[in-house]
Formats: C-alpha cells, structure tokens, sequence
C-alpha cells in the first residue's frame, strides 16, 4: 500500500468517526464549525481539501456540514 493510499485511508476512517460523534446532534451547527476550524489550523491544506471532498460525500448531513465549513476556510486562504 502506498504513503497516499495509507492516508486516504485514514482520513475516510475519521470521516467515519465523524459521522458517529456529529449524528446525534439534530440542531445548529456549532460542534461542526469548532471541529472544521480546528482540522484546518491542524492538518495540511492538501489533507483538508480531501478531507472535505470525503465529508461531503457523507450520507450524514452534519458531517457534510463539516466539509461545508472546511471549503469555506479552504476559500479564504490566499492562493
């Protein structure tokens, strides 16, 4: 398995994570944007934008939410 396959990998398996710690939260979106803000401060801009990608694609709208909050700082960053 390669360095980039090993990664993905970890990061689907924290998506995952994600999925179980934000779907019992039904309301606001606070515990989403903390956890976006504090990913984006900690990981390195290529992992947060497939961070995101994956998070989107969760069938969990909280976590989708999450990404939704990772693209918006992804956004900001000068290019």
């Amino acid at each position: 398995m390669t360095l980039e396959m090993q990664r993905r990998s970890c990061l689907k398996t924290y998506i995952e994570q994600l999925e179980k710690d934000f779907a019992p939260f039904q309301s606001g979106f606070k515990k989403e944007e903390r956890r976006a803000l504090q990913d984006y401060q900690n990981y390195k801009p290529e992992e947060i934008e497939q961070l995101a990608h994956f998070a989107y694609q969760s069938g969990v709208y909280q976590v989708r939410m999450y990404a939704v909050f990772l693209f918006g700082y992804l956004s900001q960053k000068e290019a």
